[in-house]
């Protein structure tokens, strides 16, 4: 994802003195409700829909560089 690796290049290669700091927000893969949808899909979220396994990997493997 061309996104998260230019995030992960600027949080790794900041300046000394533009100290950076980060947290992912969004660990849970659905909702409980969201727009009257019982487990409704979160895009953004670390796990998969039922909350089993890791989604990505990959993007896991992005996140620990940081």
């Amino acid at each position: 994802d061309l996104y998260i690796n230019c995030v992960r290049d600027y949080v790794l290669h900041s300046s000394p003195t533009t100290h950076i700091s980060w947290a992912y927000w969004v660990l849970g893969g659905s909702y409980y409700i969201r727009e009257g949808i019982v487990e409704y899909h979160e895009s953004f979220s670390l796990l998969t829909d039922d909350w089993s396994r890791v989604k990505s990997q990959s993007f896991i493997n992005i996140l620990s560089q940081m």
